[in-house]
């Protein structure tokens, strides 16, 4: 996403809108196009991974004493940053033309570092896992690899972890 933008406000900015240029020597097909195809290349990436991602992330990662008012209050943010944009952004290109492509570019740099240092991974933990590495003060970064306190000292079948010394693993699985 951040090349698909990065590409887009360059051709944008360079090729459509020259500083100096006005609107009625806009003779660029090519650079058209290119932003067309960049924009599609956007929403893709964006529809197939953020679109509903930021909704699991949010109903995985609140409390569960205040999962309902968080979730309320961050799709409510997200609805009214999505007008407040829409709004504005007419506004704002008319006065810094397409160097606004650049602040979004901006945006997705700092999302960039906000998910590593903010947001931790919850693959394959309860809800009330989630909620205890959170009580345990564990780092969204060192998320990946915190164990559940039930699972750390969890006994283990020798049987079931060395399967490959087993008979019908050999006939199928050895060359």
């Amino acid at each position: 996403m951040l090349c698909c933008f990065a590409v887009f406000a360059s051709v944008c900015v360079t090729k459509l809108w020259p500083q100096g240029s006005s609107h009625q020597d806009i003779t660029s097909q090519g650079a058209g196009n290119c932003m067309i195809v960049f924009t599609m290349f956007f929403i893709f990436s964006f529809a197939t991974t953020w679109a509903g991602g930021c909704y699991v992330i949010v109903s995985e990662t609140f409390p569960l004493r205040v999962k309902s008012r968080g979730m309320a209050i961050a799709t409510a943010a997200n609805w009214m940053w999505g007008f407040l944009i829409s709004f504005f952004t007419p506004f704002i290109t008319g006065a810094i033309n397409f160097y606004y492509g650049y602040v979004f570019l901006g945006c997705l740099v700092f999302a960039y570092f906000y998910v590593f240092f903010f947001v931790p991974e919850t693959k394959g933990l309860t809800l009330e896992e989630v909620n205890t590495m959170w009580l345990e003060g564990v780092p969204a970064w060192k998320s990946a690899s915190w164990v559940p306190p039930e699972r750390r000292t969890a006994d283990y079948d020798a049987d079931a972890i060395d399967h490959d010394n087993r008979p019908i693993y050999k006939r199928f699985f050895s060359s």
